[in-house]
């Protein structure tokens, strides 16, 4: 590890009735990246889900204030990308600075950051 954590995901999923995280058998569900990362006005969200899902991608802030969504709807298993221009849900584009997108289905949801130079 060199201390770096550039690709780095925060997946959360809990069972409220069992306790029990599932986080490693949600891992096989999905996947995302994105690139290009540092981006400066656009990047392209790639992501893969196993099953078919009622997905949302939704841009937070570091605050973790909602900016943008940019899928809310029902998509069918494999590869899918979207491109984020770096605007918020008015239009405005936002400022340089490290941003997170969030992949939410069913099941879970997986966390990973992105920069915007």
């Amino acid at each position: 590890d060199n201390g770096s954590n550039s690709g780095s995901a925060y997946v959360f999923n809990y069972d409220p009735q069992t306790g029990i995280s599932q986080a490693n058998n949600f891992l096989n569900k999905l996947s995302a990246d994105n690139y290009p990362n540092p981006f400066i006005e656009e990047t392209t969200i790639r992501y893969s889900i196993k099953k078919a899902s009622h997905v949302k991608v939704l841009i937070f802030n570091l605050k973790g204030q909602i900016l943008n969504i940019v899928v809310d709807e029902n998509k069918s298993p494999g590869l899918h990308e979207i491109k984020w221009d770096g605007s918020d849900r008015h239009g405005n584009v936002v400022t340089p600075g490290l941003y997170y997108y969030g992949i939410f289905i069913e099941n879970g949801s997986l966390v990973k950051s992105a920069l915007k130079i």
